[in-house]
């Protein structure tokens, strides 16, 4: 049984980030770090697909338009990227329902009220539809995204940034988990944290030269 409604999970690629090559301090809601970010599954749709009537006439997509992986609770959906800031809301995400290298279903990708190439939040009315070829991709680097990590605070101890992308806030916050030793973890970015008189120093211990990114939207 597939749910006609979900919120997703955007995976994205992370490149390597810029703004800690020396210790900064910061206070609330200062960026962090910068870094770009790309959809860490891509396909190129082969058979275009018309306007979908209802709801609201969310536009057709054509064929070779690359569209990116939302995860969902038991498999993927894919949509197209949306123009940025443009406050376009909806959008066609597809799915392959049974497998076969074609899709076979169509949902209504909700951007929420967020703005951003990638921000497709949630999908819901799922539909069958005439099957339609796609294959996997390399994705344009003209589409990266730039994301930023911005400091939020800290509660009991636990210190929490918010990501960005496209200057768009994402609601919900992310933890720097603990270590053993006086460092925390975010993704693969590891920092050590401390509080001073003029903010929060933050010094970059490790990091990557390339990484995944999880976005969780609100639920």
């Amino acid at each position: 049984m597939i749910p006609r409604f979900e919120i997703g999970v955007l995976e994205l690629k992370e490149g390597p980030i810029s703004g800690l090559e020396t210790p900064k301090t910061v206070k609330k809601n200062d960026v962090v770090w910068t870094s770009k970010v790309r959809p860490a599954s891509v396909v190129t749709l082969l058979d275009g697909v018309p306007k979908r009537p209802r709801p609201g006439g969310i536009p057709a997509v054509a064929p070779g338009t690359q569209l990116f992986g939302l995860t969902l609770s038991n498999g993927m959906a894919y949509c197209p990227v949306l123009p940025v800031k443009s406050g376009v809301p909806k959008a066609q995400c597809f799915r392959d329902i049974d497998g076969d290298g074609t899709f076979d279903g169509a949902y209504v990708g909700n951007s929420d009220g967020l703005k951003g190439r990638f921000l497709i939040a949630s999908v819901y009315g799922l539909v069958p539809i005439p099957k339609r070829r796609y294959e996997p991709a390399i994705w344009n680097p003209a589409n990266d995204a730039m994301m930023s990590m911005s400091y939020v605070g800290s509660e009991k101890g636990v210190h929490q940034f918010r990501l960005e992308l496209d200057g768009q806030k994402i609601p919900t916050p992310q933890v720097c988990v603990g270590n053993d030793d006086d460092t925390c973890s975010l993704d693969q970015v590891t920092l050590r944290i401390s509080e001073t008189s003029e903010g929060v120093r933050i010094e970059l211990v490790s990091s990557f030269d390339s990484s995944r990114t999880r976005v969780q939207f609100e639920r």
